[in-house]
């Protein structure tokens, strides 16, 4: 078994149940500056000199244990999408940023599942908590990592939404999508039976090219998000049924991720 050297408890992983506890909404309150700053910076970064074109977000589950799942093309993925959640659309193309959702839903916040290794330098580790990412150990993972990361995304869907990349990696070159997905994703729907909700991302390639730095960006392109229909737990009810192994759990990701990959077909 390999070992990590990593240090849990300095990227939300602490062994204490706080999520599920006053001071887990506690925490969420002290992250109202720098995520009220990011949903500001994703919207000037992203809405305003990019163009976004959003479909489907009326069918949106606000609820907690919702999985947001998404196919992976940049580092802003996930934040970008749960910007769109809590942003005002006036138009088709012109939005802005918050809405009556970020006061009535402000607990929801998505978490995101993320690499590890993103956050290895010191700086980035308080970061990492203020925006509610859950590292994943794509490298040198141990069965020990790989079950504190599990237990921490169910106690996200305990009170919240997760946001997961079935990929497991960033896929930017056609056919976009990846052929092998992760077994993970199906582990935490076999154990928690969320609604799944799948969201396609195209666009993100051009805003950030493979080898970019986090901040450098480019402008005037167009992205598209489609959150298509929500998948309530009876989708899978034939394989909660069977075995709870990584078989089954990789079946259940392939499951949940199709109708992102007949979307994406759709589009091409």
């Amino acid at each position: 078994m390999k070992k990590s050297n990593c240090s849990f408890s300095n990227l939300a992983l602490s062994k204490r149940p706080w999520l599920s506890t006053f001071g887990g909404y506690l925490a969420d309150i002290i992250r109202f500056p720098v995520i009220g700053f990011m949903i500001i910076a994703h919207w000037l970064i992203f809405m305003v000199c990019n163009q976004v074109e959003v479909i489907g977000l009326n069918k949106f589950p606000w609820q907690k244990n919702v999985l947001i799942i998404i196919n992976h093309q940049g580092y802003w993925d996930s934040s970008l999408t749960a910007t769109v959640l809590f942003s005002t659309r006036i138009t088709k193309q012109i939005w802005l940023p918050f809405s009556r959702h970020l006061l009535k839903h402000y607990f929801l916040i998505p978490w995101h599942s993320a690499d590890f290794h993103n956050f290895v330098k010191a700086w980035r580790k308080p970061w990492a908590w203020a925006c509610k990412i859950i590292p994943v150990f794509r490298q040198n993972a141990s069965v020990v990592t790989t079950n504190v990361t599990f237990q921490r995304q169910s106690e996200a869907l305990d009170r919240s939404i997760l946001c997961n990349f079935p990929e497991g990696g960033r896929t930017r070159r056609p056919p976009y999508l990846a052929e092998k997905l992760t077994a993970g994703t199906g582990r935490l729907i076999f154990a928690k039976r969320p609604i799944v909700q799948p969201v396609l991302i195209l666009g993100m390639n051009e805003i950030q090219k493979i080898g970019d730095p986090y901040l450098k960006f480019r402008f005037r392109k167009r992205i598209t998000i489609v959150f298509l229909p929500p998948l309530i737990p009876d989708h899978f009810s034939d394989l909660f049924g069977q075995e709870n192994t990584k078989k089954v759990w990789e079946e259940i990701t392939k499951r949940a991720f199709q109708p992102i990959r007949e979307e994406l077909a759709r589009k091409l």
